[in-house]
């Protein structure tokens, strides 16, 4: 097998996970499959949650970096239970002391 074959073979066997970007304040229900920490970026690390929204079954991606990736390691270092993991989230905007807006990750298990 050489490498382009190897490349065809893999990408045919990877689900396509399309970039979810929640809307400010609307709680969204659904359910992680796995998730991979500290991805190095041109901007820093982020954390890529990959999951399905309830009432569908294609598979999404959550890019989470800052505050919210900070949020999202918390919340799932108190988890012991196994993926699939079922959840309720939100992005809610905040500002910060400084008068910064950012994003905040409002995030509970169903």
């Amino acid at each position: 097998m050489n490498i382009d074959q190897l490349i065809a073979k893999s990408a045919a066997t990877r689900p396509k996970r399309p970039r979810f970007t929640p809307v400010d304040n609307q709680v969204y229900n659904a359910t992680i499959h796995d998730y991979r920490a500290n991805i190095e970026g041109q901007y820093g690390t982020s954390t890529a949650v990959n999951m399905t929204l309830d009432g569908t079954t294609d598979p999404v991606t959550l890019w989470l970096s800052g505050v919210q990736e900070d949020q999202f390691k918390d919340f799932m270092t108190n988890k012991e239970t196994a993926m699939p993991l079922s959840v309720a989230f939100a992005r809610v905007p905040k500002e910060s002391s400084n008068g910064r807006p950012y994003g905040s990750l409002v995030i509970a298990e169903n």
